[in-house]
């Protein structure tokens, strides 16, 4: 076992080539180059200073180089005599009962343990002692049935402990056991070696996911202990900790995992993109010749195309790989359960989108459905710009929560709707709610909503699309005079797909009577919604791209 120093985790390591790769230094052209225009002598017999020195093979695999398969591995579960082991290791004063404050044992790291260990207590505890026997400890975990109806207890109550803190005498541990196994697995998954795991690499962490982006970003959120929005190796031996009566990551997961389904692909709409030779070159003239080989072998067999010289035949496939590269519409997350819907109502999906600031875990907000007693959380651990979808009715009441405290509440209505939670006030202390419904056309135009809290003193941006003199949104009565977007409105773009598909559109945000643009959103057609972001505090305007359903009604 390894100690891991649980305040300052250090795990970096040197990846000067992908960090390159990333900012798209001009060096690492040059094989992909020679590729292209030993190719293109192939069409015309113009080399154009063609260097069969240069090894392309090794750079292009790491461009195109598919994650390596994992097998997930089953754990058996545990005897009797496993748990009761389990339980005097947490009985710290041999009392042969388990009290709220060494409950809290379980979950060391966790922010809100103390509370959380309360719940455990509570949901175990059947005889009303105030403690956890072991006969009622072993209960808990006897068979599938009892361990269900802990966790659903569990689940109903832990949502009203976020951001209450730890408490209790025992303090956060400054160093947490982890396997060298575990260890190897983490630093596995941290590509970068920056000693975290974003949401793109952890979708390595289950490859065989139905939807592994939604679920890598269900998995970051439920592990993120900081709020930081990755998980470092302190939060990743917590989420991989033995069982017990305290696992917030899986109580996580059991509630907002259920909208990673397995959804189909939708099939490529064009054999290429010109903007792809522009990421992936620099010089222009280079782009040039890429865009004049696309229509030639994009979409073709190599076979037909190669018809001067066979030896070119691995060249084409190798450049079809990386020139002809057309994103697909991947698979879209499936809206939450949210209770039982009254017989023969309608079936609608509310989008909830969380528009003001949370800084850090003491300020994430959870999602309920508002029922006789307790609200059923329907999506917790949401921090800003996280949009849950629920399945809705009209009348149905959702309520927004900070810990047991209900900040605003909204009622659904007749038709699909996207629900923006924003701020007021001077130090956005307020909560405000506001909901737009939109008609779907057919025509799979996105949505943009200013969700950044602010920008909303400068009031309505003047809106604008770059290069075009055209309306930016199909509501031609929202003039600024030619468009304008304010703190939690949304409209639709006015973007025809097949052009986007061809040439991503750039839809510039205007301060007011300024001549300077606060937000710039490349509007891939991948996209569905796009929200603005930025914090003058902590980060610079920008904006946050989703691909969801169910925005519109028909």
């Amino acid at each position: 076992m390894v100690k891991v120093n649980t305040s300052n985790v250090n795990a970096s390591a040197d990846h000067m080539f992908l960090q390159h790769l990333k900012e798209g230094r001009e060096e690492l052209d040059s094989p992909l180059v020679t590729t292209l225009l030993h190719l293109e002598q192939a069409f015309d017999g113009d080399s154009q200073g063609y260097d069969p020195s240069v090894s392309k093979s090794r750079w292009l695999s790491t461009l195109l180089r598919a994650p390596n398969k994992q097998t997930k591995k089953t754990k058996a579960p545990l005897s009797d005599d496993d748990k009761k082991k389990m339980f005097a290791e947490f009985d710290a004063n041999k009392d042969k009962a388990l009290s709220i404050d060494e409950s809290s044992l379980m979950a060391p790291t966790d922010n809100d343990r103390y509370c959380n260990a309360a719940v455990s207590v509570m949901c175990a505890d059947t005889d009303g002692s105030g403690a956890v026997e072991e006969s009622e400890f072993l209960a808990t975990f006897e068979s599938k049935k009892a361990e269900d109806g802990f966790l659903s207890c569990y689940s109903k109550y832990e949502p009203m402990c976020h951001g209450t803190g730890g408490g209790g005498p025992y303090e956060k541990p400054k160093e947490v056991e982890a396997s060298k196994d575990l260890i190897a697995a983490f630093k596995k998954a941290d590509k970068d070696g920056n000693g975290k795991i974003s949401k793109e690499e952890a979708v390595s962490l289950d490859t065989k996911a139905p939807n592994p982006g939604c679920t890598a970003d269900i998995t970051v959120r439920c592990a993120d202990e900081n709020g930081s929005g990755d998980i470092d190796l302190v939060e990743f031996v917590d989420m991989n900790a033995k069982p017990g009566m305290m696992n917030d990551y899986l109580v996580c997961q059991s509630i907002n995992g259920p909208t990673c389904v397995k959804r189909k692909k939708e099939k490529k709409e064009v054999d290429y993109q010109p903007q792809q030779c522009k990421a992936l070159f620099a010089y222009e003239h280079v782009r040039k010749k890429c865009m004049r080989l696309q229509p030639q072998i994009c979409g073709q067999d190599c076979k037909d195309v190669i018809k001067k010289n066979k030896d070119n035949m691995d060249e084409c496939k190798e450049l079809q790989k990386a020139i002809c590269y057309v994103p697909r519409l991947g698979p879209q997350p499936e809206p939450l359960p949210a209770g039982t819907a009254p017989k023969d109502a309608k079936e609608t999906v509310v989008t909830v989108c969380i528009a003001r600031r949370t800084y850090g875990p003491y300020s994430q907000l959870w999602l309920g459905v508002t029922q006789p007693g307790l609200p059923l959380p329907v999506a917790t651990k949401l921090n800003y710009l996280d949009c849950p979808q629920v399945k809705a009715y009209p009348g149905m009441e959702l309520g927004v929560y900070r810990g047991a405290r209900r900040l605003a509440k909204w009622t659904a209505g007749q038709h699909n709707e996207i629900v923006l939670v924003g701020q007021t006030g001077k130090d956005g202390e307020n909560t405000t709610v506001t909901g737009e419904s939109f008609h779907d056309e057919q025509v799979q135009r996105p949505i943009v909503c200013h969700t950044a809290p602010f920008a909303q003193d400068f009031g309505p941006l003047r809106a604008t699309i770059a290069g075009k003199s055209w309306y930016p949104f199909t509501d031609t009565k929202n003039q600024y005079p030619k468009g304008s977007l304010d703190y939690l409105q949304c409209e639709v773009l006015a973007l025809d797909r097949k052009d986007s598909l061809k040439h991503a559109e750039t839809l510039q945000l205007w301060m007011p009577e300024r001549n300077r643009v606060l937000f710039s959103v490349v509007c891939d057609p991948m996209q569905t919604l796009f929200l603005l972001s930025g914090d003058l505090k902590a980060q610079d305007a920008g904006y946050k791209a989703l691909n969801l359903g169910y925005l519109k009604w028909e």
